[in-house]
């Protein structure tokens, strides 16, 4: 009796060690999955920045022309990007340089999901939760 106690013990401590890890993992994965997701919208974005640019526009209008229909327009309604946040086009190159967009768990329009932020001037992608993807 006293041995099985012994391994429920061990047991419980190894539990106890490696749920918060996997828990770490699943979250870096899911964090990876809105990662790729905003950088599907940023390549839609840049795709529109440039077209904006060659037919002579103004980065006023580039940016303007960077909108979530013209985004899923280019996606498809497979992406979970629900909306966009600041866009930054650069006016000598008409590369975009910061992107943000709000990615949602369910592809709804409201309720919890992430902000993701690219920034190609240094390189990085963030991504952090949100409440709400709507406000």
């Amino acid at each position: 009796l006293v041995e099985i106690i012994v391994v429920l013990v061990i047991i419980a401590i190894l539990a106890a060690i490696a749920i918060p890890t996997m828990l770490g993992f699943v979250n870096e994965a899911r964090q990876s999955e809105y990662i790729a997701e905003g950088r599907t919208a940023y390549v839609a974005a840049q795709t529109i920045a440039t077209r904006e640019i060659a037919l002579d526009k103004t980065v006023a209008e580039a940016q303007a022309a960077i909108t979530i229909d013209a985004v899923k327009a280019i996606t498809g309604s497979a992406t979970k990007v629900v909306k966009l946040g600041t866009v930054t086009v650069n006016g000598t190159s008409g590369k975009v340089e910061t992107f943000e967009c709000y990615v949602s768990k369910t592809s709804s329009t409201t309720g919890a999901g992430y902000k993701v932020t690219i920034n190609t001037l240094n390189n990085t992608a963030t991504c952090e939760k949100v409440n709400d993807v709507s406000k």
